[in-house]
């Protein structure tokens, strides 16, 4: 398959925007797949993209990058504790084994600790601080007898996955209202 000019743009753009935006840089260009500058092209090539991708990372590790990104675009710094809130009248939140439920529970629990592990660099000093910070809430979240064995940019992964269902979902509560 050719690979056309626009998807290293498209490639390049995707890869950068995260570091931009938090450098506070302006935004590069967007590709907006529902208006109609995108072409079957455009389509095409972020497809391609997609499936690269996702045949070369962790499933874990790149649902949750992508968590996380969608996070920094939709959440406003400091707000992720009013966003992620359990509302009692809200619908229950469906979940599928006891990691999901945990990693719900440690956001809910330790919102500023979770926002502020999403403001460093994976890797870094500060994120090992930060996860420090977020461990004693672990063992409280866990069901009774249950055992949790997870790496560093798993965990991260998984709190970004449970922060961003928490907000859609309490997102989704609000518009129904």
């Amino acid at each position: 398959m050719k690979v056309p000019a626009s998807f290293f743009f498209l490639a390049a753009t995707m890869l950068v925007a995260p570091a931009a935006a938090r450098d506070g840089q302006d935004a590069p260009p967007r590709v907006e797949l529902n208006s109609p500058a995108a072409t079957a092209e455009d389509r095409a090539v972020l497809h391609a993209f997609a499936r690269c991708v996702a045949g070369r990372f962790a499933p874990e590790l790149f649902v949750g990058g992508m968590a996380e990104r969608l996070l920094d675009r939709d959440v406003q710094d400091g707000t992720l504790g009013a966003r992620v809130a359990l509302d009692p009248d809200g619908s229950p939140l469906s979940t599928t084994d006891q990691a999901e439920i945990m990693s719900l529970c440690i956001v809910r629990a330790a919102p500023t600790e979770v926002e502020t592990l999403f403001s460093t660099t994976p890797g870094s000093r500060e994120e090992t601080t930060a996860l420090q910070a977020i461990g004693p809430g672990i063992a409280p979240c866990l069901a009774r007898g249950a055992e949790l064995r997870v790496n560093r940019p798993g965990l991260r992964a998984m709190l970004a996955r449970a922060a961003y269902r928490l907000v859609r979902h309490n997102a989704a509560g609000e518009a129904t209202q």
